[in-house]
């Protein structure tokens, strides 16, 4: 009997090595939303520290504050600008998931269709085995009834 052959492996290879493909999309995704937020928390950082030294100095001059104003709106639509990037990324997030879920489910279902097939070869093999045991069991039987025979 030829030895196991899976028609379907170089699908189940390829599935395997997108889902791998997909795993490291997921992998930056998690990376650039984490960086993300470390730039969100600094802005954040930033707006109390100067509301704090704002808060210390007393009185100031116009410019100073109008400067501070400035710099805190800006501040905050870097921050809400920061925001909309961290929910892009998180249903970047979702939608990779979502293709990993299906590759790893598809993938199961290969490696679930091979390993049926590889019981099923291996009970044809048995089986092939078995009758060519049989055979060599009833063809020495034949030779040994037969050899009586032709030494009387």
């Amino acid at each position: 009997m030829k030895r196991f052959e899976f028609r379907l492996e170089p699908v189940r290879r390829l599935k395997s090595q997108l889902l791998e493909v997909e795993e490291t999309r997921l992998s930056k995704l998690l990376r650039t939303e984490h960086d993300l937020q470390a730039r969100l928390h600094r802005v954040h950082e930033e707006l109390r520290d100067q509301a704090r030294f704002l808060l210390e100095s007393g009185s100031l001059p116009g410019h100073v504050l109008a400067g501070y104003a400035a710099f805190q709106s800006n501040s905050r639509r870097l921050g809400d600008s920061l925001t909309g990037e961290i929910a892009d990324c998180r249903r970047a997030q979702a939608e990779q998931r979502a293709r990993i879920l299906e590759l790893h489910v598809e993938l199961e279902l290969i490696e679930k269709l091979r390993d049926r097939r590889r019981q099923e070869w291996t009970r044809l093999l048995h089986k092939e085995t078995d009758e060519m045991a049989s055979e060599a069991f009833l063809s020495r039987l034949v030779r040994q009834a037969a050899e009586p025979r032709q030494q009387s």
